[in-house]
């Protein structure tokens, strides 16, 4: 979490934010976001569209934890998101607690 500080000095133009979401989602426009951001010579939309492509959800195991585990996941991740909603406040927290997306509980 400490690393995350330095970067709020950067400016615009050398820092670019994205999120996991927001590949899932819309991976054509991430990934040529991303090409942009590293220069205009890298935004070809082919390979765009081919990459765009190879982007898959990653399958949670989270709703396999048993309650404890998944108590203490929600507690260890808990500090991590309070700076990220601090640093990025445009961003709804998009990781919310297994017990507010109603996981199957397992004893």
């Amino acid at each position: 979490m400490d690393g995350l500080h330095p970067l709020a000095g950067l400016s615009p133009e050398r820092l670019l934010t994205m999120r996991y979401e927001d590949f899932i989602d819309d991976p054509e426009t991430a990934i040529a976001r991303f090409a942009a951001f590293v220069g205009p010579e890298f935004v070809d939309m082919w390979w765009v569209r081919r990459m765009a492509c190879r982007v898959r959800p990653s399958a949670t195991r989270a709703s396999t934890l048993h309650t404890e585990d998944r108590q203490s996941l929600d507690e260890a991740c808990r500090p991590g998101f309070a700076v990220l909603a601090d640093l990025y406040p445009e961003y709804e927290r998009s990781h919310p607690s297994s017990a507010e997306v109603g996981w199957p509980r397992h004893q």
